[in-house]
């Protein structure tokens, strides 16, 4: 299903229960983001910014234009004094909320509500270590501390049956997170990404799974349902298939990591039972740190 085939009253009523689910998500995204922004203080890298960022002894080679002289006098060693790097990037985001993560098991988080989480907290984070975010195909990025607001209300204006980003390249130098599931054919996923880094962007591919997906439970008369179209699958022992289905989602899952290796990108991962503030944390320090 794309948004062109998608009927008028489908994504009216996507828009709705988005709208609806944003105040209590964009909530919970707030208090993830605080929760990580104690183990992450901006991008604590020595440079050519305003902000302090620690003294430290002189060693051979340091710019003498660095010696705090005041502080040196005191000391027995030369001081010098540090600023922190702060040369602002632009992170475009993109999340996923097609028909596929719509997926939930047992009482388990809803995948599009952790993506959706992890979205608008990462940019409130990336804001706060001084990066500019913007959601894609937005066309822009912004530095504000009301940032969750601003992707939240982007989000809500977004196609929610769209799979994939759209074909733009990214500028040299920005970051892209992708969060998504990522249960796509390998091949669109190749395609939109090559887009995407053809200007020397590089980005991590956040994948979003629901712990039934990785373990298959599944055993006797299971019908099983696509998410995107009406086909349905009747298996009157499920658990004989459980060996194959871990084989095929294994070597997608494996293709993926291969696929970004080739592009320069990264995988994580995220369990929609788990903590997020763990994966975020992560995340974030690869992207303020250039090294997705």
């Amino acid at each position: 299903m794309n948004l062109h085939s998608a009927p008028v009253s489908e994504l009216a009523a996507d828009a709705s229960l988005l709208a609806s689910r944003l105040p209590a998500l964009t909530l919970r995204a707030q208090k993830v983001a605080a929760s990580v922004a104690y183990g992450l203080h901006g991008r604590r890298m020595s440079g050519s910014g305003d902000q302090f960022w620690q003294f430290r002894h002189y060693m051979a080679g340091d710019p003498a234009s660095q010696i705090d002289w005041r502080r040196s006098a005191r000391s027995e060693h030369v001081i010098l004094k540090e600023r922190e790097w702060q040369s602002a990037q632009n992170a475009w985001i993109w999340v996923d909320r097609a028909a596929s993560m719509r997926f939930s098991s047992a009482n388990h988080e809803i995948k599009s509500d952790s993506a959706i989480i992890m979205a608008l907290a990462l940019a409130d984070v990336l804001v706060r270590g001084g990066e500019r975010v913007g959601l894609m195909g937005t066309g822009k990025t912004s530095a504000s501390r009301d940032i969750i607001r601003l992707v939240a209300e982007s989000l809500a204006r977004q196609g929610a049956s769209e799979k994939l980003p759209e074909a733009h390249p990214l500028q040299r130098n920005a970051h892209a997170v992708w969060i998504s599931d990522f249960l796509t054919p390998l091949h669109q996923i190749e395609v939109r990404m090559r887009v995407l880094a053809s200007q020397g962007a590089t980005g991590i591919l956040l994948r979003i799974f629901d712990p039934q997906e990785e373990s298959y439970p599944f055993s006797g008369h299971v019908e099983f349902a696509d998410a995107q179209s009406k086909p349905r699958l009747k298996l009157g022992r499920a658990e004989l298939s459980r060996g194959d289905y871990l084989a095929a989602y294994g070597a997608h899952m494996a293709g993926l990591q291969a696929l970004a290796a080739r592009f320069g990108w990264r995988v994580t991962t995220h369990r929609s039972d788990a903590s997020k503030s763990h994966c975020l944390l992560s995340v974030a320090a690869l992207l303020s740190s250039g090294g997705a």
